[in-house]
């Protein structure tokens, strides 16, 4: 199956956008302690891990750096721990900071490294991605203040 440059390029905006928006909606959920809305977000979370293989698998044809297979590799690797710690194993680890603290560095990572994948789109992309991954930054924190989650 063949892509062209400008469908790749968006494909990466907008799961970054789409990423920070669902979990921004999840934290929103969770403040308000809405627990089967907050699974139910952090199911279609856990699916955007095949675009982010998608992106990861086409990367060569457009000759994207090792920075841009870092972002996707991330991404990929904090949907597989969110996976395994929220939904196989189901651990309650996020009073755990021997387990949160790593936890939370590689959400920032994969998820403000997808900005960089968004800023192939053009500067619009760029910013949204931005102020959307700021939305989810501001968000963890504010609820894990007033919450303790």
């Amino acid at each position: 199956m063949m892509i062209d440059k400008e469908s790749y390029n968006l494909t990466g905006a907008l799961l970054a956008v789409f990423d920070n928006i669902i979990l921004t909606a999840l934290f929103i959920a969770r403040l308000y302690r809405r627990p089967k809305t907050e699974y139910i977000l952090g199911v279609l979370f856990l699916f955007s891990c095949f675009p982010a293989l998608f992106l990861l698998i086409k990367a060569h044809l457009f000759n994207r750096p090792f920075i841009y297979h870092l972002q996707l590799i991330l991404l990929c690797l904090f949907i597989i721990v969110e996976f395994l710690l929220d939904y196989l194993l189901k651990i309650d680890f996020r009073k755990n900071k021997i387990i949160t603290t790593p936890y939370v560095a590689l959400s920032y990572a994969a998820l403000g490294g997808m900005t960089g994948a968004a800023s192939y789109t053009g500067m619009k992309w760029l910013i949204l991605s931005a102020v959307t991954f700021l939305s989810v930054v501001f968000l963890s924190l504010y609820v894990h203040i007033k919450t303790g989650l």
